[in-house]
C-alpha cells in the first residue's frame, strides 16, 4: 500500500511537470461535445459556479463565456496529498487566468460547506464533483434554490452514453431518473453525452417550495 502510494503521488508529481514544460495538458473527463454544451449555456451569465473544478479545463471554457464583468466561482476543496499540497489545484491555478474582465474566484470548500454562507444568485450551474449520491443530492438540494430563474445547471455523469454503458453504475444516473427530472422547478432543455442541462422554470409552480 505504502509502494502504490508513493507510485501515484511521484505519478502527479511527474504530470505537473510536464504541464509546466509544456508537454502535456490539462485534463477534463468531460468529452469535447460536452465542453460544447457547457460553452452554448454559460454564453452571457454573469455568475457562474463550478463545483468540482478537477484541473480547470471545463472551467476556462465557462470562463470565457461569461458576459464582460462576468465571474467564475470555482468549488473544490482539493484535498491535499502527502506533500501536504494538491498537484491537479496547482495545475488549475495556472491554467485558469482572468480574461477580458471576467474573473475566477477559488472557493476551497466543498459544496455543503459552502452554501450556509453563500448568498449569490446563480445563473449558471455545472455540477462536475463526487458522482456518489450521499454528495450528488446536498449539491442539488443545496446549490439548487440558489439558481436564478431562467438561468441553467448542467450535472455531469446523469446520462447513459451510447460508448459508455458503465455510466448507468453511476448513482448521479439513477438520482437525475429518481430526483432531479421530477424536481417542478426546473424542466430540460439538452442532454450531450454524460451531460444533463436544465432550466430553472421561474413561474409559479417552480417556485413553490420543493421537497
Amino acid at each position: 500500500m505504502i509502494h502504490t502510494r508513493l507510485y501515484m503521488r511521484g505519478k502527479s508529481a511527474v504530470r505537473y511537470l510536464l504541464f509546466l514544460l509544456g508537454l502535456r495538458q490539462a485534463h477534463s473527463q468531460t468529452s469535447q461535445a460536452e465542453r460544447e454544451c457547457l460553452a452554448r449555456h454559460a454564453k452571457d451569465k454573469r455568475c457562474a459556479v463550478q463545483i468540482g473544478t478537477y484541473q480547470g479545463v471545463d472551467a476556462a471554457i465557462i470562463l470565457q463565456q461569461l458576459s464582460s464583468g462576468g465571474i467564475l466561482y470555482c468549488l473544490d476543496h482539493y484535498q491535499p496529498g502527502m506533500q501536504g499540497f494538491n498537484w491537479d489545484y496547482r495545475i488549475a491555478k495556472r491554467f485558469l487566468k482572468p480574461v477580458d474582465g471576467r474573473k475566477v474566484q477559488f472557493v476551497p470548500l466543498t459544496g455543503a460547506t459552502a452554501v450556509p454562507r453563500w448568498d449569490i444568485p446563480i445563473d449558471f450551474l455545472f455540477i462536475y464533483g463526487d458522482h456518489s449520491r450521499k454528495v450528488i443530492d446536498a449539491d442539488w438540494r443545496l446549490f439548487a434554490p440558489k439558481i436564478v430563474p431562467d438561468g441553467s445547471v448542467a450535472l455531469h455523469g446523469t446520462q447513459v452514453p451510447s460508448w459508455n454503458p458503465g455510466r448507468r453504475n453511476l448513482a448521479s444516473e439513477s438520482y437525475m431518473g429518481e430526483v432531479i427530472s421530477k424536481d417542478p422547478r426546473f424542466e430540460v432543455v439538452e442532454t450531450v453525452d454524460s451531460l444533463t442541462v436544465l432550466r430553472q422554470r421561474g413561474d409559479r409552480e417552480g417556485r413553490r417550495r420543493w421537497w
